[in-house]
C-alpha cells in the first residue's frame, strides 16, 4: 500500500511539506474581497456643508444687524461658536465609539455651575476642579455602560437627568469676577483655532487603518452585545472619557464667557441642558457621524458647527422672537437624514476595511462546528 492509498481524500503526495502532512486542512484563508471604505460622501457632504457656512457668513457680512465686519461682532460669533464645536466633538467621539452618551448638555451646564461656583479660587483652580469633578463623573458613566454593560443612552440618560435637576435648582449662580478675571477677547481667535484643530485631528486620527478597525470593533461590540477584547474596551473607555471632557470644557467656556458684568451672576438659562444636547448632536449628524458608530469624515463636525452658529447669529440678526430651539429640531431631522444617507453610501456593520483579516469563520481551517459561538 502506498501512501497516497493512506492519505484519505486529501491525497498529498509524498513531496508534501510536512506541515501540510500533519494538518490535512489547508490553514491559509480564504480570499475573500474586502469592501474599501468610501469616502466619497463625506467628501460630498463636506463640501455642501462648507458651500452652506460660506453663504451664511457672506449673509452675515451683507447685514448690518449682525455687525461681522466689527471687532465686537466677530468676538461674539467666535464666543458662540467655540461651546457649539465642543459640544459637538463631545457627542461625535461617543457616536464614533458606539456608545450614545446623551448627557453631554447636562454635563456641560453641570461644568459650568462648578466653575462658577468654584471661581473665587481663580481660574485655573476652578477649571481643574471642574475638570477633576467632570472626570470622575466620567468614570461612573463608563463603569455603568463598560462594565456592566448598561445601554450608553440608558446610562447617560440617568446622569442628564440627575444633573439636570441639580442645575435647575439654582435659578441664578453667582460668579467671581474677581476670581476669574475678564475673558481674554485678544486670545478668543486662538481657542477657536485650536478647538477646531483639535476636531480636525481627531477626524483625521480616526480615518486612518488601525483606528478605522478599532472603531468597527466598538461598533460591533456595542450592537452585538458579544465579548469585548481589551483593546475594544480600553477604545471605548477614552471616548466616553473624551466625551465627558470635552462638553465639560463648553461648560466652562460658556460660564467664563455668559456672565452679567453689572450682577456678576450667570442665569440658569445659559445652561439649558436640552437646547446644549440639541446643538451637539444636529451638529455631529450633520457633519456625517454615524449614529450606530464608527463612520464619520475629517472635517464635517467643524463645519457644520461654525453653519449652525452662522444660522443662529442670522436668526438674531433678523429681529426675530422665534426661539432658537426652532432652529436646532429641523438641523436634528436634517442630520438624521444625513446619518441615514451616510449609512447607506458608506461601510455598514458587517463590512471589513481592505487591511482587516476576514473573520475567523472565513477560513478553511475552523474546525469549531459553530465558529460564531
Amino acid at each position: 500500500m502506498t501512501y497516497n492509498d493512506l492519505s484519505g481524500p486529501y491525497h498529498y503526495g509524498p513531496s508534501a511539506p510536512a506541515d501540510e502532512r500533519d494538518d490535512p486542512v489547508p490553514s491559509t484563508p480564504i480570499d475573500v474581497p474586502q469592501p474599501a471604505d468610501r469616502f466619497g460622501v463625506h467628501i460630498v457632504l463636506e463640501v455642501l456643508l462648507a458651500l452652506g457656512f460660506a453663504g451664511a457668513l457672506f449673509a452675515l457680512y451683507r447685514s448690518p444687524q449682525a455687525d461681522l465686519g466689527s471687532a465686537d461682532g466677530r468676538h461674539l460669533a467666535i464666543i458662540i461658536a467655540v461651546p457649539i464645536l465642543l459640544i459637538a466633538m463631545a457627542a461625535a467621539v461617543s457616536l464614533r465609539v458606539g456608545l450614545t452618551n446623551v448627557a453631554v448638555g447636562a454635563v456641560a451646564a453641570g461644568a459650568g455651575v462648578i466653575f462658577a461656583l468654584n471661581s473665587p479660587r481663580g481660574t485655573l483652580s476652578a477649571a481643574a476642579i471642574t475638570i477633576g469633578i467632570v472626570l470622575a463623573a466620567g468614570l461612573v458613566l463608563s463603569i455603568l455602560v463598560i462594565v456592566l454593560r448598561t445601554p450608553g443612552w440608558l446610562a447617560s440618560g440617568a446622569v442628564a437627568i440627575a444633573v439636570t435637576a441639580w442645575v435647575t435648582a439654582r435659578p441664578d449662580i453667582g460668579v467671581s469676577i474677581d476670581g476669574l478675571g475678564l475673558f481674554p477677547a485678544s486670545s478668543a481667535w486662538i481657542w477657536l483655532v485650536l478647538t477646531a484643530g483639535l476636531s480636525i485631528l481627531l477626524g483625521i486620527i480616526a480615518a486612518t487603518s488601525r483606528f478605522r478597525d478599532r472603531l468597527g470593533d466598538c461598533r460591533e461590540v456595542a450592537a452585538s452585545g458579544g465579548p469585548r477584547p481589551t483593546a475594544t474596551v480600553m477604545m471605548m473607555l477614552v471616548g466616553l472619557l473624551t466625551s465627558v471632557v470635552l462638553a465639560g470644557l463648553a461648560g466652562i467656556w460658556i460660564a467664563w464667557t455668559a456672565t452679567d458684568l453689572s450682577t456678576s451672576e450667570v442665569h440658569a438659562a445659559s445652561f439649558d441642558p436640552l437646547r446644549l444636547t440639541l446643538i451637539g448632536f444636529a451638529a455631529a449628524l450633520l457633519g456625517g457621524t454615524s449614529a450606530f458608530g464608527r463612520i464619520g469624515g475629517v472635517l464635517g463636525t467643524v463645519l457644520a458647527a461654525f453653519g449652525l452658529t452662522a444660522a443662529l447669529l442670522l436668526l438674531r440678526a433678523s429681529g426675530s422672537t422665534v426661539d432658537a430651539i426652532w432652529l436646532w429640531l429641523p438641523a436634528l431631522a436634517l442630520g438624521a437624514i444625513v446619518n441615514r444617507v451616510v449609512e447607506w453610501l458608506a461601510p455598514g456593520i458587517d463590512d471589513w476595511s481592505d487591511d482587516r483579516e476576514p473573520p475567523r469563520a472565513l477560513t478553511s481551517s475552523s474546525a469549531s462546528p459553530d465558529p460564531f459561538r
